[in-house]
């Protein structure tokens, strides 16, 4: 054989060594053990010992399995696996092995690598490391994981076909922390996965598009539920979004909902301790052309249609902004939330855009006929939106074929939302699209092609089986081409035929499609319906769980019930040992070859100490994370500054308030428990140290009804001030000296008649300026229930930052008045505090409908405040009425700061300047008698 024959015989050899090593049949499965040897062959009989070894040796089509211990140090393996091989980290048992974190370095590591799984691990960071760091990484799947103890965000960029199924993520952290950020990927799945206990959001997409995000729980507890910017098609499908709350971390409870050609079906949402949902549109202070925000976070022609909403502590859904257009809310339940309130079910504000459209959706408070859709500055029931959105060409309109109904569900209480029999959802819903033209084959157009998925180009995923015509001529869809202003078209996998407007959307029974999660009645290919009875239940108790399989029959079934336990049984029974609060999960496999997960939540809880309190704060390091820090919010703009410090006498942490030039100063220590009975907890009990002169009150806020004062000070320091009412109350005595308090939150009853629950405590820290000098009495505009004419939301507006009302007078005529109050006869000069600027016009001032200023020049070429006597007199006790009044011949924006009396002989400066501003508290709870 010559040198080229031979050459290319060991070319051959080569290339077979290196076929055989990369095909499945040549993959090695390697065994570690905490107690193995990197030198021993790492097999069942000789495993090695650390993930370093594993992470080196690491082939296309290897297994490494992780026998039950700790394994300190990163998954971060030197190589990828291919399609048909890729590498795999396994735990041979459900989360018994433990992967700790080294220090901080991340616990699993991957940049540029493709086709890795990463299964059944328990995940621990330490409080130092993050989970997970990827970039520019393909085909990554992270399966069945308990993810814990982290500081810092996972972090997931660059990145396509990843796939997150079947975890628990839990920060365990509080405070304004991030659990989750997934950044500028591509066809992503997260399936299956709780999310829970993060201080300031649990789970954030940014620049995400084609994500599914399915059955899944979204649990806050010390948070909002997610928040996602910017997210282009999205399947939001199946999920249970509950226990949000406004917390120490988070800004809100409200789970921001931002995406282009978004889908949002089939989710319960239920038991949140606040609104759950946001679409909220606004401009992020960091937003630039080319950096992380580049435009304004919008939610623009998405769907929200066959999902429950219920039970929650405010309305489901807040709707506002800059750039909210062309979504459609269709076949939705809203019941009974903001319970606690006023019973609104969604608000609507003015600015967002005329093309939104809710159709066909039920509304209902506690009882018929409530005005629960808050629509801009009305309140309007179900039939008002109808009649008051005018529909156009038969069907088109903001509002239409909206019902008030009782949704007679199952068995609320133990969160089976399906409908009875004589459910008023049931057949009471719409379409979700028309066939346009007339025709046969499997290129269906419609007239809107939005609802419908495709599987987004995610492998695995299949696309929606649908209904042409009749709720069981089924087909599935292949691909949807939207098409934008023409018809979409959806590609089916058979030949169909159809006439110009036949009804299309998914199965449904009856006449047309019900209203809600679940369609009563129907044989459904894909889907299925978990239950859990009860879903509530102390430590020790047993949990009965079944599946209803909608005219399938099972071949398999796997229970995941979030604690480590699983089971393959149809219909298991499960004993949870520990209170918590946990999501099941469960998938089945049908005989006719479909698959699919759901979600459940079942809660865990202790007997309710009668005697306990409903929530208590010592403000010391070892309860911050368990007790108090997820609690008490202290970081937000509007607050004060705070830190955690020594007492001065010894006893422990305390908490430290002061001004803080950064920030606006308004608010300090506010909490927001949930739904505060106060017959069952109405003591409240803290103790505190006042400098003297130093503005603080006690302000309580119950939950929002049309009407009603939004919070009064129920104690307060002899110069506190607040923007809203007083309440004869209790003294804070700012002496200097630390002191206890108890006060009896029932006498809000004196103003609030048949008060119930209570939404909010705080501190009122009137600090953004100056206060008034000592004996002087302010009224600030802010704080009062003004009126204007015009009265359109455009007309006025908050000048927060400069303790502000502006009145945007554009013509002749226009005025802005205030009422204020005294409780006695009051002598001594009126003061009326105006900020002067560049739009300002000349002004009329009246005071109890007598001119006091015939005629003031508002304008200024910068920006000051300038304070305007109306003289010396005395004014009875009662009622009275501040007017201003914009000229004719000098029309100008308003701005109004508000109304001050400085009494005969006062000082005309104040004290202490607001630099000098501070206090400590300690020890709070909310205690029952």
């Amino acid at each position: 054989m010559n040198a080229g024959g031979l050459q290319l015989l060991l070319a051959a050899v080569l290339i077979g060594l290196l076929a055989m090593r990369v095909s499945p049949t040549s993959a090695a499965e390697y065994v570690l053990s905490p107690d193995g040897d990197d030198a021993a062959a790492g097999d069942a009989h000789q495993p090695w010992r650390t993930l370093q070894k594993a992470n080196t040796t690491l082939e296309s089509g290897d297994t490494a399995v992780f026998l039950p211990g700790e394994y300190v140090g990163s998954i971060a393996p030197e190589r990828s696996g291919t399609a048909d091989a890729p590498i795999t980290y396994r735990s041979s048992e459900p989360r018994g092995a433990r992967l700790i974190a080294d220090g901080a370095q991340d616990v699993i590591r991957l940049s540029n690598r493709e086709h890795i799984t990463v299964e059944g691990f328990h995940v621990d960071g330490g409080m130092q490391a993050r989970w997970i760091q990827a970039d520019s990484c393909h085909h990554i799947t992270v399966r069945g994981c308990a993810m814990r103890n982290t500081p810092r965000p996972v972090s997931i960029t660059n990145s396509t076909q990843l796939r997150l199924l079947d975890n628990l993520f839990s920060q365990d952290r509080s405070g304004p922390t991030d659990m989750m950020w997934i950044e500028e990927c591509s066809e992503v799945l997260v399936e299956g996965n709780s999310f829970t206990r993060a201080g300031h959001s649990p789970f954030t997409l940014n620049y995400v598009n084609n994500v599914v995000i399915r059955a899944n729980v979204f649990h806050g507890e010390w948070g909002r539920d997610y928040i996602t910017y910017s997210l282009g098609r999205c399947l939001w499908e199946g999920n249970i979004i509950t226990r949000a709350r406004d917390s120490g971390g988070s800004a809100e409870a409200k789970a921001h909902s931002f995406w282009d050609h978004g889908i949002f079906r089939h989710n319960l949402v239920f038991d949140n301790l606040g609104t759950p949902l946001n679409i909220g549109s606004y401009i992020w202070q960091g937003v630039s052309h080319t950096g992380r925000f580049r435009a304004p976070f919008n939610t623009r022609d998405s769907r929200f249609y066959h999902n429950t909403f219920t039970d929650n502590l405010g309305p489901a859904w807040y709707l506002g902004g800059i750039d909210v257009s062309a979504n459609v809310f269709q076949n939705n339940i809203f019941h009974r939330n903001d319970w606690a309130g006023g019973h609104e079910q969604i608000t609507r504000t003015a600015d967002i855009s005329r093309d939104n459209r809710f159709v066909a959706n039920l509304f209902r408070g506690d009882e018929p006929g409530q005005a629960v859709l808050h629509w801009g500055d009305e309140y309007w029931t179900a039939e008002e939106a109808n009649k008051r959105t005018p529909t156009t060409g038969g069907f088109w309109s903001q509002a239409h074929l909206n019902i008030d109904a009782d949704p007679s569900f199952v068995d609320a209480q133990n969160r089976d939302y399906r409908l009875q029999a004589d459910s008023g959802a049931i057949d009471a819903g719409d379409f979700l699209a028309r066939a346009v033209g007339s025709g046969t084959g499997t290129a269906l157009p419609v007239n809107d092609g939005v609802p419908f998925y495709d599987g987004f180009g995610i492998e695995g995923e299949e696309g929606d089986i649908i209904a042409i015509g009749t709720g069981d001529n089924l087909a599935q869809v292949l691909k949807v081409e939207l098409r934008y202003n023409r018809p979409a078209i959806l590609h089916l996998d058979r030949e169909v035929t159809w006439t110009d407007a036949m009804p299309v959307s998914l199965p449904w029974a009856g006449a047309a499609p019900d209203i809600g999660a679940y369609e009563h009645g129907v044989t459904d290919p894909t889907r299925f319906v978990a239950l859990a009875r009860p879903s509530l239940i102390e430590p020790g108790q047993s949990v009965s769980f079944s599946l209803d399989a909608l005219g399938k029959e099972l071949a398999s079934v796997t229970w995941d019930f979030g604690d480590g336990s699983v089971s393959d049984e149809p219909a298991p029974t499960h004993t949870f040992t520990q209170a918590g609060h946990y999501g099941v999960t469960v998938r089945a496999k049908f005989t006719n070859g479909r698959r699919r997960a759901e979600a459940l939540f079942v809660k865990v809880e202790q007997p309710v100490d009668p005697s306990a309190p409903l929530l208590q704060g010592d403000f010391e390091t070892a309860t911050m994370d368990t007790h108090w820090g997820y609690q008490f919010k202290f970081y937000r703009g509007h607050q004060t500054g705070a830190a955690n410090v020594e007492r001065r006498d010894g006893e422990g942490l305390c908490m430290h308030l002061f001004y803080d030039p950064k920030k606006a100063n308004q608010t300090a220590a506010q909490v927001a428990p949930g739904a505060w009975d106060i017959d069952q907890y109405p003591l409240v009990r803290f103790e505190y140290r006042i400098p003297t002169g130093v503005p603080v009150a006690v302000q309580l806020s119950p939950f929002d009804v049309p009407g009603r004062p939004s919070g009064l000070i129920l104690a307060g320091t002899a110069n506190q001030e607040s923007r809203f009412g007083e309440l004869e109350g209790y003294t804070l005595v700012d002496d200097g000296g630390w002191h206890e308090i108890t006060m009896d939150v029932r006498r809000l009853r004196t103003a609030y008649p048949g008060l119930k629950y209570l939404r909010q405590f705080m501190f009122s820290t009137p600090w953004r300026t100056p206060p008034p000098p000592a004996r002087w009495t302010r009224f600030p505009a802010l704080q009062a229930r003004c009126t204007s004419h015009p009265d359109g939301p455009e007309d006025t507006g908050r000048l927060d930052s400069l303790d502000t009302l502006l009145l945007r007078a554009r013509e002749p005529g226009a005025w802005v008045q205030m009422p204020f109050s005294l409780r006695a006869e009051t002598s001594g000069e009126v003061l009326v505090d105006l900020v002067n600027h560049t739009d300002r016009g000349a002004i009329r001032i009246l005071l109890d409908g007598k001119v006091a200023v015939e005629r003031y020049e508002h304008y200024s070429a910068e920006t000051t405040r300038q304070s305007v006597s109306l003289g010396t007199m005395t004014l009875a006790a009662g009622e009275h009425t501040l007017r201003i009044e914009v000229f004719e011949d000098k029309v100008g924006f308003v701005g109004l700061g508000g109304l001050s009396i400085r009494p005969e002989g006062a000082p005309t400066t104040p004290a202490l300047t607001p630099e000098q501003f501070e206090f400590w508290f300690d020890n709070f709870a909310i205690l029952p008698e």
